[in-house]
């Protein structure tokens, strides 16, 4: 199960940029995380889910960036930084590749 508490400030995050309806319209969450059983899982992944693909997006072109691309992160508990996966900072570096 994802973490509670990086649950919390995602569905934060969405009810603040709710404030703002032309900002809110763009933003998207991207549902690749979470437990699945296997059949599911190899459905979402032929149906075009990839893994590392950050949390949110928002799909709003400004300034020569085709959007902002957002990968929430919060510890487990104190005593542990949270850190982004393998598969995460691959995804990452691809975007940041092509800008």
């Amino acid at each position: 199960m994802r973490n509670s508490l990086e649950s919390k400030h995602q569905k934060a995050s969405i009810e603040w940029i709710g404030h703002n309806p032309k900002l809110s319209r763009f933003l998207i969450h991207i549902p690749n995380g979470g437990s699945r059983n296997k059949i599911e899982a190899f459905n979402l992944k032929l149906s075009g889910v990839r893994k590392g693909v950050p949390d949110l997006l928002l799909a709003l072109p400004k300034n020569g960036y085709s959007g902002l691309w957002i990968e929430l992160k919060a510890p487990k508990n104190s005593d542990v930084k949270p850190r982004l996966s393998k598969e995460q900072e691959e995804y990452l570096e691809l975007l940041n590749s092509v800008g």
